[in-house]
């Protein structure tokens, strides 16, 4: 009976007279393997930021859901830069460290360069209008005469996921702290690290 009665099952599949459960005949896509249920979706990434003289675009992996009520003071531009001595401009900041270790400082400009506002040109798109403060060829200047032993000194953006309304996905995953450092220090902040945190380069558009 044994080649037989297999023969006679699977004629009996193939027709559909009989189902057998988790068993799938060609071309059927109705015994698929099912999809998680709750599967966690991905927090958004910040994909690329530029700053030119209309403002700040921030560029997403993911469409996100409407930014009305977030407020553009959770992102944080500044100019920073890391160094292995003590930077001695901001000697005020005397918490000792050891001549070797790398520290971080961070310049807020955002404040006077960045509006209050905050627009959603495209669903992965957020851009903070610039101020009439913004001075770009100010910043370009700070940035391409920076000495050599100022490490990667450019422009870098922060955020902080704390507080009033966050940026979403559309799928209501929430875009994490990104190196909050100014919730402890405002204005210029000194951390050990170098770059701890990963802030985000920002492109400055001097040209």
């Amino acid at each position: 009976m044994g080649k037989d009665f297999l023969r006679l099952v699977e004629l009996a599949i193939a027709s559909g007279a009989l189902v057998v459960p988790g068993y799938a005949t060609a071309g059927d896509s109705s015994a698929a393997e099912p999809k998680a249920d709750g599967a966690k979706h991905s927090a958004p990434i910040v994909r690329s930021v530029r700053l030119d003289k209309g403002g700040l675009t921030i560029q997403f992996s993911d469409p996100l859901k409407p930014v009305t009520g977030v407020d553009p003071s959770k992102f944080r531009l500044t100019f920073a830069y890391y160094s292995k001595g003590r930077p001695g401009a901001y000697s005020y900041y005397y918490e000792y460290y050891g001549a070797a270790r790398p520290l971080t400082v961070y310049s807020d400009i955002g404040k006077t360069a960045l509006s209050a506002r905050i627009e959603q040109p495209r669903a992965d798109q957020i851009r903070i209008p610039a101020s009439a403060g913004l001075n770009l060829s100010s910043i370009c200047e700070e940035i391409t005469s920076a000495p050599e032993a100022q490490k990667r000194a450019r422009l870098y953006l922060h955020y902080a996921d704390s507080g009033s309304a966050q940026v979403e996905s559309k799928r209501g995953a929430p875009l994490g702290s990104i190196a909050p450092y100014w919730l402890a220090k405002e204005d210029t902040t000194v951390t050990t690290g170098a770059l701890e945190g990963r802030p985000i380069p920002v492109t400055v558009g001097c040209r």
